[in-house]
């Protein structure tokens, strides 16, 4: 499952469906609420008319007005709000309904995204006022610098407000004063490289090597070199050695598993491939663990997830130890790695070297045999 440009973009999902309830990757399943229940009933009953007819459009945004009205603070809220002005774009006459309903938006309580999303609405909509009010609030949200050069690129894409992007960017650019943020700056540009054009990588890595070699002594630089160590990961080479807390918080580093046969194993609970892989990698924990096989899963989960991250190991067996750290594509181990898609493992044997990526179903079994055995 690739890696999307941030998360934020998950809150197109927002108004991809209409009404549809949007619900994150790695969200946990949610009990039922009052205001969901109402809002599949209208689903539903929409879904029964004909939606081309004018008296059928109104009938829902009266609908939906009646909702925001009793759960005005809902998590599906958002969604609603934006389905009215979905409607209002298209047909004037929903206008002042939607106005309301942005009015009654509150970006600190929304995701990012969606607060992009809802600059976006007012702008196409001529709402100047409530435009300018959710914009000084987006721009307020991001702590790290990395965090705000997302929110420059994503300005863009969800926004589509290229001016002020750029105006933001330019900004960001400005209050980096030290090597560490110019470093944090071109490594982020280096990324983008990279997003705009996977199959460049030889672009790519010129861009992380600028960046290593002259940011060399800035966690940036440091970073940077990982990363291309990593694209040349292969059978025999040297892993990427890191040190990470598990889910027990205790430190846990690869010079712990030297001498035994060892799968690093990068997953989420919301990557689909990955549960899918689990049950293989779960039989080969069972079947050579006694003879020294060992697994550290490396969770790209999000940050509020844990119970849910901790729930799916104990059901699907998954005896082993874990990193997480709340970071998601960003999580510390994962950047080290370049990890853009999962499931990804690196099986390293018991002299330390790398003895396989990628092994899926019964070539992951093949090969641990073949490691203990030598």
């Amino acid at each position: 499952m690739n890696a999307l440009f941030s998360h934020a973009v998950l809150s197109l999902l927002l108004c991809s469906s209409g009404l549809a309830l949007a619900q994150q990757q790695g969200a946990p399943t949610r009990t039922p609420t009052e205001a969901s229940k109402r809002l599949t009933e209208l689903n539903k009953l929409h879904a029964g008319r004909d939606a081309e007819s004018p008296e059928a459009r109104a009938q829902r945004v009266r609908d939906l007005e009646g909702f925001l009205a009793d759960h005005p603070s809902s998590a599906e809220a958002t969604s609603v709000r934006f389905a009215i002005c979905q409607l209002a774009i298209k047909h004037t006459q929903f206008v002042a309904a939607a106005k309301t309903a942005l009015e009654g938006f509150d970006p600190k309580a929304a995701e990012e995204g969606a607060g992009l999303l809802a600059v976006r609405f007012s702008s196409q909509l001529g709402f100047d006022e409530i435009k300018g009010r959710i914009k000084q609030q987006v721009v307020t949200r991001p702590e790290s610098l990395t965090d705000k050069l997302e929110l420059s690129g994503n300005i863009k894409i969800i926004a589509r407000d290229n001016e002020w992007a750029d105006e933001f960017r330019t900004a960001i650019e400005q209050s980096a004063t030290t090597a560490a943020d110019r470093a944090e700056i071109a490594l982020f540009d280096a990324a983008m490289v990279s997003r705009l054009d996977r199959k460049n990588r030889e672009a790519y890595d010129a861009a992380l090597r600028r960046v290593a070699e002259d940011f060399a002594d800035t966690p940036s630089g440091a970073l940077a070199k990982d990363k291309l160590a990593a694209h040349s990961l292969a059978v025999g080479s040297a892993p990427i050695e890191f040190t990470a807390m598990d889910l027990a918080g205790q430190p846990v580093s690869l010079a712990e598993y030297r001498g035994k046969v060892l799968l690093v194993d990068f997953w989420a609970t919301w990557c689909v491939p990955c549960m899918k892989e689990m049950p293989h990698v779960v039989a080969a924990h069972e079947r050579f663990h006694s003879q020294g096989f060992e697994v550290l899963g490396i969770s790209l989960d999000r940050t509020g997830h844990r119970e849910k991250l901790e729930e799916v190991i104990a059901a699907n067996k998954m005896a082993w130890r874990h990193v997480f750290d709340g970071g998601h594509w960003r999580a510390k181990v994962a950047q080290r790695y370049d990890v853009s898609s999962i499931p990804f493992t690196v099986l390293i044997g018991k002299d330390g070297k790398v003895a396989g990526l990628n092994l899926r179903g019964d070539l992951l079994a093949e090969a641990v045999e073949r490691e203990l055995a030598k």
